[in-house]
C-alpha cells in the first residue's frame, strides 16, 4: 500500500516537472497587469452599482410600505365615520316622527335642559324652559303660548323655524346647510352611547356664531 502510494507521487512530480519544462513561466506584461487590474476594477464597480440598486429598490419598498401605512392609519378614521354616517342615513330614511333635546353646557361640563321638540309630520311642538314657553306650529300657524306672562300669540307662517329642514338624516341635514350657507361642520364620534334605554350612535354639528363656538350633539 505504500509502495503504491509513493510511485503515485513520484509520477505526480515527474509529470509536473515535464510540464513546467514545456511551459516556462513567464512575467506578465505591463499591458497584461494593466488589462486584468481593468477588468477587475470594472467587475468591482458593477457588483457596486447592483448592490446600490438593491439598496435603492429595497428603499423604495420600504418608503412605499411606510406611506401606505401612514395613509391608511390618516384616513382610516375617516372611512369609519363615513361608513357610520350612512348607517345613521339609512337608520333615518323615511322617519316622519322625532324628538329633540337640548342642552346648554356650562364651562365646568354642567348641563342644563334648555328646550325640547317634538316633530310629526309638518306639526312641531316646543317647549323651552328658561323663560317657560309652549310653541306649537300646526296647519300654517304658530301658537306661542308663555304662562308667565298667561299670554297667547298666534301668526301665519309658513313653517316654525325660520329656515326650516327637509329630513331628519345626516344627508339631509348636509344639504340645508349647503342651502342655507351656513358653515357648519359634520363629524360622527366613535363608540356608542346610551339614549333612553336604546344603543344610539353620536354626531356631532359644531359651527361658530357670533356669540360664540356652538356644538350640537
Amino acid at each position: 500500500m505504500n509502495n503504491t502510494s509513493d510511485g503515485q507521487d513520484r509520477e505526480e512530480q515527474r509529470l509536473q516537472a515535464l510540464l513546467s519544462a514545456a511551459y516556462p513561466p513567464l512575467a506578465p506584461s505591463e499591458a497584461l497587469r494593466l488589462r486584468v487590474a481593468r477588468l477587475a476594477a470594472d467587475r468591482a464597480a458593477a457588483e457596486q452599482r447592483r448592490v446600490v440598486r438593491w439598496r435603492l429598490r429595497t428603499g423604495f419598498g420600504f418608503a412605499a410600505t411606510a406611506a401606505a401605512v401612514v395613509l391608511l392609519a390618516l384616513s382610516w378614521p375617516r372611512l369609519v365615520a363615513a361608513q357610520a354616517l350612512r348607517e345613521m342615513d339609512a337608520a333615518l330614511e323615511g322617519v316622519r316622527s322625532a324628538r329633540n333635546v337640548r342642552w346648554e353646557v356650562a364651562p365646568d361640563g354642567r348641563r342644563t335642559n334648555k328646550l325640547e321638540y317634538w316633530f310629526r309630520g309638518t306639526r312641531v311642538r316646543c317647549e323651552q324652559e328658561s323663560p317657560r314657553r309652549i310653541s306649537l306650529y300646526a296647519d300654517g300657524r304658530l301658537w306661542v303660548y308663555e304662562p308667565a306672562l298667561n299670554k297667547v300669540t298666534v301668526r301665519r307662517q309658513n313653517g316654525f323655524f325660520t329656515y326650516n329642514a327637509s329630513g331628519f338624516t345626516v344627508g339631509a341635514m348636509q344639504r340645508d346647510i349647503a342651502r342655507w350657507g351656513w358653515k357648519d361642520r359634520i363629524r360622527a364620534l366613535g363608540g356608542e352611547t346610551v339614549a333612553g334605554g336604546r344603543k344610539a350612535r353620536r354626531v356631532s354639528i359644531e359651527r361658530d356664531e357670533p356669540a360664540g363656538p356652538t356644538r350640537i350633539l
